[in-house]
């Protein structure tokens, strides 16, 4: 080039990728050189050529697509930050898992998802924005619900196996925290435990309910002096909830529709459903989910529901995708599950939904910082990863790395 051209090597500018070719030799023969590196695979390219399950043309050919159209668009006017985490993560999974949701929902036949607040948030805007074009779009609706808003509302008479759900493996329970889930003033459950028990074992609120005599007076109490106090609580909360769903379009009698959540449980989808028990008794809703832990609700509780990822049971592999993902499921909640409310907390009586205090501006500053650039990616990105959708085993396999990485 520098004969042909009749140049001096300080003339010429080199770029390229690779550091001894585009970098040391030009430098050696005088040219000035530039290494340009967003050439080069990145982390959710890489996994896609490394690790898919994919044959290789199809998978080459989707890190290359991803690569162009990378590099033929300007980056979003965001934060590095959060460039990098929409860039690394959030827009890559977000797009895979929604694809997945819409694929199956299509051979489901539902006309309608609802997508749980606060988890599902930001799901619902990018499944929302995949479907804006389509002929016949999937309704992507939001569902502002949550374990606290309808838990006690579903827990019909408040026999003990309907409240079973207040007690949680993983949770530390006192008196002050199992009031709140009954909806209770705190004073009034202590009250009546240290009338039960006496001075010897009076309490504040503050001590951690451990043993099996200390749940079996916890149960005692709720069947006794304050059976007639929860069965209000759970009328009135029951009333509310039902008004919200009325509200929001779901009605008993209605269509199946789809409910989308990362998961684990089943307990929410359970719990609507028993508010929207229909004239046929037949469930209104059915779940897709990330995830699904062994010990969910099962269908005869919940209704049906199937997961991109259910855990296996106990004596079988998790497999590797499994493994990432539940080593860091509070980690995944708190990446994909902003929102810009914070967790709902119940429902006035005509349906308007009612959200805790705290952290309100907390979580509507991450949410706005990140929600217009996930939804660039979603733009430039999200019909690319459609290739993925009907090949289950694949799209876990990719979720899986990306997790994991």
């Amino acid at each position: 080039i520098l004969q042909r051209e009749n140049l001096a090597p300080s003339d010429l500018e080199h770029y390229g990728d690779d550091h001894e070719a585009d970098v040391v030799v030009p430098t050696r023969l005088g040219v000035r050189a530039r290494a340009f590196k967003a050439s080069q695979r990145n982390r959710v390219e890489s996994i896609l050529v490394d690790r898919s399950a994919l044959p290789e043309p199809t998978r080459l050919a989707l890190a290359g697509t991803l690569r162009f159209l990378r590099l033929s668009s300007p980056p979003p006017d965001a934060p590095a930050p959060v460039r990098t985490i929409v860039d690394a993560f959030l827009g890559p999974f977000c797009c895979l898992f929604c694809q997945w949701i819409l694929a199956r929902a299509r051979v489901l036949g539902l006309r309608r998802l609802d997508f749980a607040a606060r988890d599902a948030r930001l799901l619902q805007l990018a499944c929302a924005r995949l479907e804006r074009d389509r002929p016949t779009p999937i309704d992507c609706r939001y569902l502002h619900v949550s374990r606290r808003a309808l838990l006690l509302a579903a827990s019909g008479e408040g026999r003990p196996e309907e409240l079973a759900w207040i007690r949680r493996g993983f949770e530390q329970s006192t008196l002050a925290s199992l009031a709140g889930k009954l909806d209770l003033p705190p004073d009034r459950l202590i009250d009546a435990w240290n009338t039960r028990l006496g001075a010897r074992l009076a309490d504040t609120g503050v001590r951690i309910l451990s043993t099996k005599t200390d749940w079996e007076d916890f149960w005692a109490l709720t069947q006794g002096p304050l059976a007639v106090e929860i069965r209000e609580a759970i009328k009135r909360r029951s009333d509310s909830a039902r008004s919200y769903l009325s509200t929001a379009g779901l009605n008993p009698d209605q269509s199946v529709s789809g409910f989308v959540d990362l998961g684990w449980f089943l307990t929410c989808q359970e719990a609507i459903n028993r508010l929207l028990a229909g004239t046929q008794g037949s469930p209104a809703i059915q779940g897709l989910y990330l995830a699904l832990q062994t010990n969910r609700r099962g269908p005869a509780e919940a209704g049906r529901a199937e997961a991109l990822l259910p855990l296996p049971a106990p004596d079988l592999p998790a497999g590797s995708a499994g493994s990432a993902l539940y080593a860091r499921e509070t980690l995944l909640e708190h990446i994909v599950g902003l929102a810009d409310h914070p967790t709902v907390m119940g429902y006035h009586p005509h349906g308007i939904p009612l959200y805790a205090t705290s952290r309100t501006d907390e979580a509507r500053m991450h949410f706005t910082k990140v929600a217009p650039v996930l939804l660039d990616y979603v733009d430039l990105h999200g019909e690319a990863w459609s290739i993925l959708a009907p090949d289950s085993a694949a799209t876990r396999e990719v979720i899986g790395s990306l997790i994991a990485s």
